[in-house]
Parts: C-alpha cells; sequence; structure tokens
C-alpha cells in the first residue's frame, strides 16, 4: 500500500533505531515501528512530530488519512512520536487514521526532534527529493491553529498539501515555513 522510503538525512537515524534503538533510549518498542525501511531519493518525506498527549495533535487525528492517499506512492511519510509512549497507544492511534505501524518512530528521549530541529507538536519537515539534508518546507500542518488559545472550523491552507504539490510538480514551495503552534517538546 504505501511504500517506507527515506532522506539520505535520515541514513543515521535509521541505522541507531534498527540496531540499537533510539541513543539512550527508555525501553524497547516493538519491532513492527518503523521497520521495513529503505532508502530513496526519488520522492519527497513528509515528516511529522506528534504527541499523544497534545491537545492539537489530538484534534488532528482524522486529517493525517486523505494526506496519506492523496500523496500515496508519490511521497513518503514518517510519524515520530515524542514522549514516553506505550507501544499499544501508538497502535490505537495508527487504527484511528489507517497509518501502517511502519511509519511511526517513538522518540521517547527527544533525540530525533533535537536531531531535527523540531520544537513542538504538531510540526512537519518536508524534504525534497533533490534537496537532501534541507527541508522544503517546515511548519505547520495548515492555518486551523494560528496562535494559542485560537482555533478556525476550517484551515484555509493545507501548507502540506501545497508544499508536496509544489515539490511534485518540480516547481519551489511557496511558504517554505511557517511557524507552528502546539505543545512544546521537553528537552530530555
Amino acid at each position: 500500500m504505501y511504500r517506507y522510503s527515506y532522506r539520505i538525512t535520515f541514513i543515521l537515524i535509521v541505522i541507531l533505531t534498527i540496531s540499537c534503538g533510539s541513543p539512550k533510549s527508555k525501553k524497547t518498542h516493538s519491532p513492527d515501528f518503523a521497520s521495513g525501511l529503505r532508502l530513496s531519493t526519488t520522492e519527497p518525506t513528509v515528516v511529522f512530530f506528534i504527541s499523544l498527549d497534545c491537545p492539537i495533535c489530538q484534534k488532528y487525528q482524522g486529517s493525517y488519512k486523505p494526506l496519506l492517499q492523496q500523496f500515496d506512492k508519490k511521497a513518503d511519510f514518517l510519524f515520530i512520536v515524542e514522549g514516553d509512549v506505550k507501544d499499544e497507544e501508538v497502535r490505537t492511534f495508527c487504527k484511528y487514521d489507517s497509518i501502517p505501524t511502519q511509519m511511526m518512530l517513538i522518540d521517547d528521549n527527544g533525540f530525533f526532534a533535537k536531531s531535527l530541529g523540531a520544537t513542538v507538536t504538531p510540526q512537519v519537515k518536508i524534504y525534497s527529493s533533490a534537496g537532501i539534508g534541507k527541508y522544503a518546507y517546515s511548519g505547520a500542518i495548515d492555518d486551523r491553529f494560528p496562535n494559542l488559545g485560537s482555533q478556525r472550523t476550517e484551515a484555509s491552507i493545507n501548507y502540506v498539501e501545497k508544499a508536496l504539490i509544489s515539490l511534485l510538480n518540480h516547481v519551489p514551495v511557496e511558504i517554505p515555513e511557517t511557524t507552528p503552534v502546539g505543545c512544546f517538546i521537553e528537552p530530555q
């Protein structure tokens, strides 16, 4: 259904995760998370930083599935779950949006967030196939949450969708960066 390939910038992360878990990881997680990985430089890679406890992340449940369906076989997706979570909690989250567990990576010590420069959840980084090592878009999923304590009923701009369409059409991303609004990722 989905292909699991990631940028060369993720080589070290993938090797560390598969071989020994994230550095200084508090616990070992199920081997089905982040499994089946292979490296590719042909598709954009979308990395979502999420927290299962974040109220804003919870409000986005249901919005991942349409993106995954729309860009199936055109982009690669990785969900990095921040915090000390149980495997079963992640599986429940996956079922809600029909996300394969192979797309989930549990970051219980903040190593991946720090390495990739994520500061809040939800936050997105999109890496283009041509721009290895530098993101093509970084920020919010859409404009539904203009600031903390403020929410629109519907988004008028889906930044992830717009960025992916631009990248797939080989044109520069019109809005390469926005300020994500959400729960701060606690340094470990």
